[in-house]
């Protein structure tokens, strides 16, 4: 048995525990825990991934009645235990139910996990790499005065991030805050709490806590990332796009934030251009969208929206007496972007000569 799956030594000190860990359905572990010689007792059970990291956690205090009916205790022993979004990455996972005071395996354990595939529109820290950030903050010559809590900092920093991966939200702010308040203001606290405000769904507070991650530490790339998240689910593309480049040049060679940033310039170029011609910068947005559309000639809103300006910027002149009329304007658009791109090419070719 792996070390994480250890029973304490002194068992024997312990009143028998009895239950088992039936089964994982929808998201959750589900199964029953109590002590026979202690039925009013309410059992806190972990439920932990093969990786030794506790990936749920809760009371075994739920009402079922079968339980009842055979006669275990008052019924009130069943636990429904919601799992870490972590886990759900398409990976099999391998789940142990244990009494958390004694680490004591309930029968059933190890149930077999075929996780889905679940994912969310921003991205978050994974609990690994948020410890990792916090162990190195640990080891700052400013945490020297603390250095005695870091073992009992990193557990609560463990604990913080399970409430935030099973949805108790609140709880994980709480105790995000508690972590940090040793630390000092720093940027991985106020990146984690803005982490719970975007799984919230809540955006603004969400941005607000982002922006105090950058202004505890500017060249925290997370802090970026986040504002660029929160600033696009609130539909401010043009910010959102500028949060991404600055995330992306803190971190040039990240794939995930580059795949962010083309896909915010898509909606925020157009929002930009028409931003330039309400200012009366017809020439400035005509300059921008072309730019745009020379790096990515397959974003169709980009050459629409070009196509609008140069009619805008030289709008057209018909002979009403003509036949399909209706069908004209967007002939003349279509060829006037037509020669914009040629005129490119060619002077571009000249260049070269």
């Amino acid at each position: 048995m792996i070390e994480q799956f250890q029973p304490l030594a002194d068992l024997a000190s312990h009143p028998v525990i009895v239950g088992a860990f039936d089964m994982v359905a929808e998201g959750c572990a589900l199964g029953w825990a109590h002590i026979p010689t202690k039925p009013d007792r309410r059992l806190t059970i972990e439920i932990v991934s093969d990786t030794g990291e506790v990936v749920a956690s809760g009371l075994a205090d739920r009402l079922r009645e079968d339980l009842l009916a055979a006669g275990i205790g008052d019924g009130r022993c069943h636990f429904l235990l919601t799992l870490s979004y972590e886990l759900f990455d398409g990976e099999t996972h391998y789940l142990y139910a244990r009494d958390a005071e004694t680490s004591v395996l309930l029968e059933g354990s190890p149930q077999v996990f075929d996780a889905p595939v679940k994912t969310q529109p921003f991205d978050v820290l994974t609990r690994q790499e948020g410890m990792r950030f916090f162990e190195t903050l640990l080891e700052q010559p400013a945490f020297t005065a603390h250095k005695r809590q870091s073992g009992e900092l990193i557990l609560a920093y463990r604990h913080a991030s399970l409430l935030q991966e099973i949805g108790r939200f609140a709880e994980a702010r709480e105790a995000y805050m508690k972590v940090f308040e040793p630390v000092g203001d720093c940027a991985l606290g106020h990146c984690k709490i803005g982490e719970t405000w975007l799984l919230e769904g809540a955006y603004t507070q969400a941005l607000e806590a982002y922006r105090a991650a950058a202004t505890a530490d500017l060249r925290f790339p997370w802090a970026h990332l986040g504002m660029g998240h929160a600033q696009r689910l609130l539909g401010q593309f043009p910010e959102a796009e500028d949060a991404y480049q600055v995330a992306l040049e803190l971190q040039p060679d990240n794939a995930a934030i580059q795949i962010w940033l083309t896909e915010m310039q898509k909606q925020s170029i157009p929002m930009r251009a028409d931003a330039l011609a309400a200012r009366g910068e017809i020439d400035a947005a005509v300059v921008l969208l072309k730019q745009r559309m020379i790096e990515y000639p397959d974003q169709v809103i980009i050459a629409d929206k070009l196509g609008q300006l140069l009619m805008q910027q030289t709008p057209p002149v018909y002979d009403t007496t003509l036949p399909g009329l209706s069908e004209l304007p967007e002939f003349d658009k279509a060829r006037r972007l037509l020669e914009l791109v040629l005129a490119d090419a060619e002077a571009l070719l000249s260049e070269r000569a």
